[in-house]
C-alpha cells in the first residue's frame, strides 16, 4: 500500500529517474518471465511465501485446479458464454450450518426491467442440459435432489419444493411444475423403444401401514403416493374456497385440432396390482352449506359401467349398465342389446322372465 509521506515520495521520484541519470548501467533482461509468488493481505516485512503459491490472508493456494488447496479454474468460453470446464465434480458445502441459514446457494432472477418478448422465449434462472451418448450404458439422472433424515421428531423435511405465486395484478397462466416427456421418433411404441413415463412416483417401505390417521377411513394409514391438498390462502377464513378438481385430465392444446388424440384409460392398474378397492369415496362429505348427496361417480347419460371388460382396451363393453336419456330408463345391456330397464316410476321391464327364487 502507498502512504503519502515525504520519504516515500522522494524514494518514488528517484526510482522513476532513468538509470543513465543516476550514472548506472542496468543489465539486459533475458529468459522467460516467471510469476514466483503473490501475497495479499500481509504486513510489510513479512517473508515472501514459497515460489508458485498464492496467499490471501491465512489461506494459501498451490495452483489452479479442482483439488483441495487449488484456485478454482478460470472462466472459459462455452459457445460465446462464460463457462467453467472442470476435470472432476464440484462440491459445494457450508462449513458450519446453523438453524437459520436459509440457503447454501441462491440464484436471483428479476425481469422487472424487461420489456417485450414472446412466448417463444423460454428463460430460466437455472437450466440443466444433458445428453445421453449412443454407447452410454450407464443410467443418466439429469437432476437429483437427495434428502436423508436422522431426526426423531423434527420439523417437516422436503426433498424438492416448487412454488409459483400469483401476485395482485398478475393474470398470466401459471404452473408450479411441468413434466414433459416427448417421443420424437414418430413411431409406434412397439418399435420406438422401451417405456416412456412423464412422471413416476415411488415409495419404498416395509410391513403394514398402521400409523394413526384420524381423517382416514378406519383411523389409520399414513403412507400416500399422491396427496393433492387444497388450502385457503388465509387459513380459517369463513369464505368458502373451492378447487374445481384434485386431478384434471385434458389433452392437446387450446384452439388446436385435438380430435386425433385419445387415451386408452384415464385410470388403469397393472395386472399385478393388489388392492382392497380400486376406488374409495367413503371419506368424502358434501361441501359446507350443501344438502346434496355426494356423487361417488358422476356420469353423462349414455356412458356405461362395464361389468365384464375384455382384455382389449378399445373393445366394446359386453355386459354393462347405462342410463338412456331418451326413455329416461336405467338399462342393463348384453352385447349392446338392452335386457332389463327401470324407469323413473320404478317400473321394471325385462326381455326375459322375472321369477322369484332364493338363488338368483
Amino acid at each position: 500500500m502507498f502512504y503519502a509521506n515525504p520519504f516515500r515520495i522522494a524514494s518514488l521520484a528517484v526510482a522513476l529517474l532513468p538509470a543513465a541519470a543516476l550514472g548506472q548501467t542496468l543489465p539486459t533482461p533475458s529468459g522467460t518471465p516467471n510469476f514466483a509468488s503473490l501475497n495479499i493481505g500481509t504486513a510489510q516485512g513479512t517473508a515472501v511465501p514459497a515460489a508458485g503459491t498464492f496467499s490471501l490472508g491465512a489461506l494459501t493456494a498451490t495452483g489452479f485446479g479442482t483439488a483441495i488447496g487449488n484456485i478454482f479454474p478460470p472462466l472459459i468460453s462455452n459457445g460465446g458464454h462464460a463457462g467453467i470446464n472442470l476435470s472432476d465434480r464440484l462440491v459445494w458445502q457450508r462449513t458450519t450450518p446453523t438453524s437459520n441459514d436459509f440457503a447454501d446457494i441462491q440464484i436471483n432472477r428479476n425481469t422487472t426491467a424487461v420489456s417485450g418478448g414472446t412466448s417463444a422465449n423460454i428463460n430460466g434462472a437455472l437450466i440443466v442440459n444433458g445428453t445421453i451418448g449412443p454407447s452410454d450404458g450407464s443410467q443418466e439422472w439429469n437432476f437429483q435432489s437427495l434428502l436423508a433424515s436422522n431426526t426423531a421428531g423434527g420439523s417437516l423435511g422436503v426433498a424438492t419444493y416448487n412454488q409459483a405465486k400469483r401476485n395482485v395484478a398478475s393474470g398470466n397462466p401459471l404452473w408450479a411444475e411441468i413434466d414433459d416427456m416427448r417421443d420424437q421418433t414418430g413411431l409406434p411404441s412397439s418399435t420406438s423403444g422401451n417405456a416412456l413415463v412423464s412422471l413416476e412416483l415411488d415409495m419404498r417401505a416395509m410391513d403394514v401401514d398402521d400409523g394413526s390417521n384420524p381423517s382416514g377411513v378406519g383411523g389409520t394409514g399414513i403412507r400416500k403416493i399422491i396427496q393433492p391438498v387444497c388450502k385457503q390462502l388465509t387459513p380459517g377464513s369463513a369464505t368458502q374456497t373451492f378447487c374445481s378438481s384434485a386431478i384434471w385430465v385434458t389433452q392437446g392444446q387450446p384452439g388446436a385440432d385435438n380430435t386425433h388424440i385419445a387415451y386408452g384409460n384415464l385410470y388403469a392398474a397393472s395386472s399385478i396390482t393388489q388392492a382392497y378397492a380400486a376406488f374409495d369415496a367413503r371419506g368424502v362429505t358434501a361441501p359446507t352449506g350443501s344438502s346434496n348427496p355426494v356423487a361417488a361417480v358422476s356420469m353423462t347419460a349414455g356412458q356405461a359401467i362395464d361389468l365384464n371388460g375384455s382384455n382389449t382396451i378399445s373393445a366394446a363393453p359386453q355386459n354393462y349398465l347405462a342410463y338412456d336419456s331418451g326413455t329416461n330408463r336405467l338399462k342393463y345391456y348384453v352385447a349392446g342389446v338392452a335386457k332389463l330397464s327401470i324407469d323413473a316410476s320404478g317400473n321394471i321391464r325385462a326381455a326375459g322372465t322375472i321369477t322369484g327364487s332364493t338363488s338368483p
